[in-house]
């Protein structure tokens, strides 16, 4: 599911950032911990967080999308589990590949095929994607909140 398809178009982002007082030496020069807050043009908010952990602590990614009658969660690698509530159903399913090998073959099956419509990625959505990244980048790098470029 993508944040598009869940809550519209994504219109802004801002960035926020920490970097840990007890970082270890030569961590290099990302932050520590990263929070993306992103404006849709439906009024919805959507939030990306990472944050950098010790070898020693599993890590855990995630998404989760809250609406007013469902709250849904999916759990990435390794799981690719979703689960929650939709419209008062409960909602379970697991994929029995990883995500992105399923993409892989699907967009080869539409080159061999001649067949753009195979594509679960069409390049419109894969360009404004790439635009919803830059803000956030430039949210990162300078602060503030970012408009989302539309050309």
């Amino acid at each position: 599911m993508t944040g598009r398809r869940a809550a519209g178009t994504c219109w802004s982002a801002a960035a926020i950032t920490s970097t840990w007082p007890a970082r270890s030496a030569g961590a290099g020069d990302i932050d520590d911990a990263v929070t993306l807050l992103l404006h849709f043009a439906s009024g919805a908010i959507g939030t990306i967080v990472v944050a950098w952990t010790a070898d020693t602590v599993p890590g855990s990614y995630w998404i989760q999308v809250a609406a007013a009658d469902a709250l849904l969660r999916l759990d990435l690698d390794p799981d690719y589990r979703l689960s929650g509530t939709a419209g008062g159903a409960a909602v379970a399913a697991v994929s029995r590949s990883a995500p992105f090998d399923r993409s892989v073959d699907r967009f080869l099956a539409a080159v061999r095929s001649a067949d753009p419509s195979l594509v679960f990625c069409p390049p419109a959505d894969a360009a404004r994607t790439l635009a919803v990244a830059a803000a956030a980048e430039k949210a990162l790098a300078n602060g503030g909140t970012v408009t989302v470029a539309t050309d």
